[in-house]
């Protein structure tokens, strides 16, 4: 099922992705407000800023962190990246995706959010890209141990490095690996 086409399911990671930076900046805007109370003090003479004055800066981060996660190449070889490696790489995404995300609202002079805005939001996408991640790796594992979109492998040569390639692949059915033949 998913073997057959490949490009729909880097595709719906991308987007679920990308959804999920998203509903982190609307999250972390809601968070905020419930963790710091002394807003309301601290602007006497008006409101902290509605939710819709940052329609603006979402755009901007739905952009940023598409480009940002498409450009570091995470959605090939899903089946053989460990989960320490996606989180740490969702973690490179986050700190790219906000550095280029304050050097994009310095240049346009978008309103610059408050730092525990934006802190929180850094925050809570690298949870939220972590957590969806692990349910993606616990999903594929869980596929490949019951035989669905298992894959056959022909292994060419017969050095150490192969033996060593047949060991992890007959140990780890979780690659969802079927090795045809050395």
């Amino acid at each position: 099922m998913l073997r057959q086409s490949p490009g729909v399911l880097r595709k719906a990671v991308w987007l679920v992705d990308l959804l999920a930076v998203v509903l982190s900046f609307v999250l972390s805007y809601y968070l905020r407000l419930l963790l710091f109370p002394v807003i309301a003090f601290l602007y006497p003479q008006g409101r902290e800023t509605e939710f819709h004055e940052y329609r603006l800066l979402l755009l901007l981060v739905a952009v940023i962190w598409g480009a940002v996660l498409l450009g570091m190449g995470r959605y090939e070889g899903l089946r053989y990246t460990s989960l320490w490696a996606e989180c740490r790489a969702m973690a490179q995404v986050t700190v790219a995706g906000g550095l280029l995300l304050a050097v994009v609202i310095f240049l346009v002079k978008v309103r610059f959010p408050p730092r525990t805005y934006f802190v929180i939001f850094l925050l809570v996408s690298f949870l939220a890209l972590c957590g969806w991640r692990t349910l993606l790796h616990l999903l594929l594992a869980w596929l490949h141990r019951h035989g669905k979109d298992r894959k056959r492998v022909l292994v060419v040569g017969g050095g150490q490095r192969a033996l060593r390639f047949l060991n992890v692949a007959n140990d780890r059915a979780n690659m969802g690996l079927d090795v045809a033949g050395v």
